[in-house]
């Protein structure tokens, strides 16, 4: 097999519970609300997650099928009858494409519904019901994500910015299609694993430029000891989620 038919999307939010502004479905809209081509025209040359889904599928000689994207600014709980009606537009035009080889989304992690704190497992789990199992769902996904057990298990794979600001979500766009050729084509199976440490990181230690550059320079010995260790940590696939693959 060499082209295989992709299908784009995703629903990104990074719910902030303690916000009173409702994240409905004209907030959405707002932001980004896409449908088929649309997604063209709104992602090309953005060098975003689905920028980078859909330059590594053109440069494979893949076909790209655009499907629905929903995005908005961080803000307050979105109501169940949104979530639901974007969840219905995603899913369902995934399901009317003939001869789907795979699935690529992009999500945040931090999404939660009025009655759902975990907006990406809930979406991941009906959308794995209602596909073929041997089609794959490869998922990227911000740093800020609150993993769950329920993303590990309805998802082939899930991969994770590791620069704040986040200025590797091209890469990881690129990462997903390619991790999806290792899948469809190689025959490669990826089995993930998910281990949490009792520990919090706060995010002014994972700033990467300038701003990283001075507070390592200014930095005693110790202290810089420990915020290269911090880096490290959080530099890897979504914390501590580690993706092994093994030959089928």
């Amino acid at each position: 097999m060499s082209v295989l038919n992709i299908a784009v999307g995703g629903i990104q939010h990074e719910t902030n519970t303690f916000s009173n502004v409702s994240s409905d479905e004209n907030f959405f809209k707002l932001y980004e609300w896409l449908y088929g081509d649309e997604i063209f025209e709104h992602y090309d040359g953005v060098r975003d997650y689905i920028g980078g889904m859909i330059d590594q599928a053109n440069h494979e000689g893949y076909t790209v099928i655009p499907t629905f994207s929903a995005r908005a600014n961080p803000s307050g709980v979105i109501p169940l009858e949104t979530f639901k009606t974007m969840k219905r537009e995603l899913i369902n035009r995934i399901l009317e494409i003939k001869e789907l080889d795979a699935v690529c989304l992009a999500l945040h992690g931090a999404g939660v519904v009025e009655g759902i704190d975990d907006l990406e497992g809930e979406l991941l789990e009906e959308l794995r019901r209602a596909l073929n199992p041997n089609v794959p769902i490869v998922v990227t996904l911000d740093l800020h994500t609150n993993l769950t057990e329920r993303m590990v298990e309805h998802a082939s794979a899930l991969l994770g910015v590791k620069e704040y600001p986040h200025v590797d979500s091209y890469e990881r766009g690129l990462d997903a299609v390619k991790f999806i050729k290792e899948i469809v084509v190689n025959k490669v199976i990826p089995v993930m694993h998910m281990t949490k440490l009792p520990m919090m990181i706060p995010t002014t230690h994972t700033i990467s430029g300038q701003a990283f550059e001075m507070k390592l320079k200014h930095s005693r010995k110790k202290s810089l000891e420990m915020y290269l260790i911090v880096r490290s940590i959080i530099r890897s696939h979504i914390q501590m989620l580690h993706i092994l693959v093994v030959p089928s």
